[in-house]
């Protein structure tokens, strides 16, 4: 503090405060505020990167999980097509199930077919029932045929016997002309019915079938 001359009022000579700071207090305080703003820009600096990272890795998995939803939509969309196929499947197999008949039927079935020969006016000359041979769940009894009549006689015979309510095919079939004349032909063939296997002969077939894998 200066001393007050005499000619200077006593309010005057009050202290206004300390002087300027010495040099290296003010520098050291510089270089203090300065390393401070630089850790706690590097120390920000490490928390962005860290951030980004995670940033970036959730980014990614979002990406993935995208691909992986599309994969599942996809693979839900075929289970789909799939089960609607089945489900189309069962009830065409629940159909030709429901077309086969019993050995009862099987029976009447061929006297069927004997009756709709002599009403398109064909005669049968042979009318022979073979072996029947198992499937899975059903049997097919081959019925061989020979019979004479016209080219449009034998052609609606055809026609009747594919209307049947009941499963029936005619395959191996040889035509000629037949030896009297008249315009007349001759058929051979192999007319096939099919019929459901009764209980047990279910259990025979699967008791067979136990035995040959064994």
């Amino acid at each position: 503090m200066l001393p007050c001359r005499p000619s200077v009022s006593a309010l005057s000579c009050v202290s206004l405060g300390p002087g300027p700071w010495p040099l290296v207090p003010q520098l050291a305080l510089l270089v203090l505020v300065l390393v401070s703003a630089l850790v706690l820009a590097l120390v920000w600096i490490v928390l962005l990167q860290g951030y980004w990272q995670q940033w970036a890795a959730e980014q990614s998995r979002e990406g993935d999980l995208r691909q992986d939803y599309q994969r599942k939509l996809l693979r839900s969309a075929g289970l789909a097509a799939v089960s609607t196929q089945r489900e189309q499947l069962g009830q065409a197999l629940a159909a030709l199930e429901k077309n086969l008949s019993g050995q009862a039927e099987q029976e009447a079935l061929l006297s069927d077919i004997n009756q709709v020969g002599l009403r398109r006016g064909l005669q049968f000359e042979l009318l022979r029932p073979g072996k029947p041979l198992a499937q899975n769940f059903y049997a097919e009894l081959p019925v061989a045929v020979r019979m004479v009549g016209r080219y449009q006689d034998m052609g609606g015979f055809l026609a009747d016997v594919a209307a049947l309510p009941h499963l029936v095919t005619l395959g191996n079939i040889s035509l000629q002309r037949h030896g009297s004349g008249e315009g007349l032909l001759s058929l051979d063939g192999t007319v096939k019915t099919f019929r459901r296997l009764d209980p047990q002969e279910l259990a025979a077939q699967a008791a067979a079938n136990k035995k040959a894998n064994q």
